[in-house]
Parts: structure tokens; C-alpha cells; sequence
């Protein structure tokens, strides 16, 4: 596995365990929900060896991998929706106060993670290494 990749892997598993606690606020959850399926995108850039975008924005990072052949799986909410807790919860106090619903993003983490795990996992066999 690409040394980078396998980094974010470990990178965005440590922002959706922050998903998992209960009463967070709702910008600290977006913004920690946001972050995972950020550096699970670019891990699996990384892993296909496509230099990824510096950027926050989700649908950039979609279109890159759509670019290289990778159709993301049907997701609860749109990836585009949780763009806006990317850098505007540290910065800005213009989210939106309304609640997110947390089950929804929740599996929206859980499509997109399984997918990116097992893409890997076949890109990484594929190329003849040894997959967990």
C-alpha cells in the first residue's frame, strides 16, 4: 500500500471516530464528518497513484476519481453538503444552525470508507501485494 495512503486511511479513521460521540456540536461533527471522506478520497488517489488536489472540496476530489475511472457509490446525503463545514467551522460563524441529521452522515462515512477500503484492497492485490 502507498505509504501516503495509508496514512490518510489512519488520518480520516481518527476524524470519524470524533463522528461517533454523542452531543458534539453540530459544527465540530460536520467538520470532523467532512475530513474523513476528504482523506479517504485522497487515499484512494494516492493508492491509484494520481497526485490529488490540495483542496477541500469534495466534488473536486470526486471528479478526480471519476476522471480515473472510479464511480463513487450512491451515498444518503450528497458529499456536496458537508463542503461548508470544511473550513468555514474554524473561521466563520455563518453555518447553518440547524442540526445535521447524524445517522444519515454516518453512513454516508460508512459507504464511502467500505468502498475505499475495498477499491484499495483490489488495486493493491492487483498490483501483487499482500492485502489485509
Amino acid at each position: 500500500m502507498d505509504p501516503q495512503a495509508e496514512m490518510l486511511l489512519r488520518k480520516s479513521a481518527e476524524d470519524e471516530l470524533i463522528t461517533q460521540l454523542d452531543g458534539i456540536p453540530h459544527a465540530i461533527f460536520g467538520f470532523h464528518a467532512q475530513q474523513t471522506i476528504e482523506k479517504l478520497l485522497k487515499a484512494l488517489l494516492a493508492e491509484k497513484a494520481i497526485r490529488y488536489l490540495r483542496t477541500h472540496d469534495l466534488e473536486l476530489l470526486e471528479q478526480q476519481l471519476q476522471d480515473s475511472g472510479e464511480i463513487l457509490p450512491a451515498t444518503p446525503i450528497p458529499l456536496k453538503e458537508l463542503f461548508d463545514y470544511a473550513v468555514a467551522f474554524r473561521y466563520d460563524d455563518s453555518l447553518p444552525a440547524n442540526a445535521m441529521d447524524s445517522t444519515q452522515i454516518r453512513a454516508t462515512l460508512a459507504v464511502i470508507r467500505e468502498f475505499v477500503y475495498r477499491r484499495m484492497a483490489e488495486i493493491d492485490q492487483a498490483a501483487g501485494g499482500i492485502t489485509p
